[in-house]
């Protein structure tokens, strides 16, 4: 004996109701879940810092000197950045190197 299907189609209603319902999760996945986590993370790693002992610190810092390590350390940053792209552009099993100014250009 052969059973007859009947096609169901829900109703429009339901059919929002449903992708109502994939939205929030969506939401709550991408963005609530996260910003969770980093809020209680935050949150513990604040309750342990000494703000006392930090700030005692931050009076005796030579600042000069953390702006030049700040500078340095973004300057080798770029190059490296520099250095991975070139490479990526060069053709296979060609060797070119970055070389002087080769920030600007993409050849």
């Amino acid at each position: 004996m052969i059973d007859d299907f009947i096609l169901y189609t829900a109703p429009r209603s339901l059919e929002r109701i449903l992708e109502a319902r994939r939205r929030v999760n969506r939401f709550l996945v991408r963005w609530a879940l996260p910003l969770a986590i980093l809020a209680s993370l935050l949150a513990q790693a604040l309750g342990k810092i000494d703000f006392g002992e930090l700030g005692h610190g931050f009076a005796l810092a030579g600042w000069r000197l953390v702006a030049l390590a700040a500078v340095a350390g973004g300057r080798m940053s770029k190059n490296g950045q520099v250095v991975r792209f070139w490479t990526g552009l060069a053709a296979p099993g060609e060797h070119r190197p970055a070389g002087r100014g080769g920030e600007g250009s993409i050849q």
